[in-house]
């Protein structure tokens, strides 16, 4: 996760210069690569030296408001270790390296051409917010991670019980579906995707390029048999909805959908992997059916 993190900030042009800043921002114009960001609460904690660690939070949304990136929570923080800077220090490292604990800064990134990315339309500039959340020693960072993977796998241990409760309400909602017994509660989508509502949540409506995380458990429509969960992982599944990243009756179901829903949603091959399928996984013209519980929705 921390290189993805990377490589994304990487292509950045810093630029610090946009109107309407608060009172109490200051321009950093980094000593090595001359990029400036903008500093817009100095932090009182310590200053990382070569080979400590920070750990930060970031978020990034678009001038039109609509959120690209949030990674914010502490288990979603990216971690990087402090190393001398020189020429071929990379902008956005430069600046990590220079934050202390508690820092935090805003920087923008202009989008050239016509042409945009999917959950990119609609927006001309990327705002990237990051804060310095720790600055740890090497020995504390090797602890952190080792209370962090203990709380993992205790944390799997919990979620393999979760993820055969859902298996068995799965199987059991299959078996409802192939005698009729939902055929009063099951809606359509525009194109035929049949979905049904087990449980209505009270959030926000899913709407096209929308970032969402969900929780899911997929099985063979024919047999019931299970291809792929989240649950058992214990990790959502982060997507941007209707944008292409998931299969076309998934896509559009998503659209149907708000947070805090539990639905199931019974795709015809056509709108999953096709005549095809994806062996040895997803058999040749494979209905698929999923359970899904959409955990949240960012607009």
């Amino acid at each position: 996760m921390r290189l993805s993190i990377i490589i994304l900030l990487a292509a950045i042009t810093f630029g610090a210069c946009q109107s309407g800043e608060k009172s109490g921002s200051k321009i950093i114009k980094l000593k090595q690569s001359g990029a400036e960001y903008t500093l817009l609460k100095k932090g009182k904690g310590q200053k990382g030296k070569i080979g400590d660690f920070i750990l930060f939070s970031l978020f990034i949304k678009g001038n039109n408001g609509k959120t690209i990136l949030e990674r914010i929570e502490e288990e979603k923080w990216a971690k990087e270790e402090i190393k001398a800077v020189d020429s071929t220090t990379i902008p956005i490292l430069e600046m990590l390296y220079s934050l202390s604990e508690g820092d935090s800064i805003k920087m923008y990134k202009a989008l050239e051409g016509d042409k945009r990315s999917p959950g990119l339309e609609g927006v001309d500039t990327l705002i990237y917010y990051i804060k310095a959340e720790q600055i740890l020693s090497k020995e504390d960072m090797d602890k952190k991670i080792a209370e962090e993977n203990a709380k993992q796998q205790e944390k799997l241990k919990g979620a393999k019980v979760v993820e055969e409760q859902i298996g068995k309400k799965v199987a059991d909602i299959l078996t409802e579906y192939k005698a009729g017994k939902l055929s009063s509660k099951i809606q359509k989508t525009e194109n035929g995707v049949e979905y049904y509502i087990n449980e209505k949540g009270n959030g926000p409506k899913v709407e096209k390029g929308n970032k969402v995380e969900v929780g899911y458990y997929g099985v063979l429509k024919a047999d019931g048999k299970m291809f792929d969960n989240s649950f058992g992982r214990a990790q959502d599944l982060p997507f941007s909805a209707g944008m292409g990243q998931m299969i076309k009756g998934w896509d559009e179901a998503m659209l149907y959908l708000h947070e805090g829903d539990k639905a199931t949603v019974f795709i015809p091959y056509a709108q999953a992997y096709g005549e095809a399928g994806r062996p040895p996984v997803i058999p040749a013209k494979a209905d698929l059916v999923f359970y899904i519980e959409v955990h949240k929705v960012n607009k």
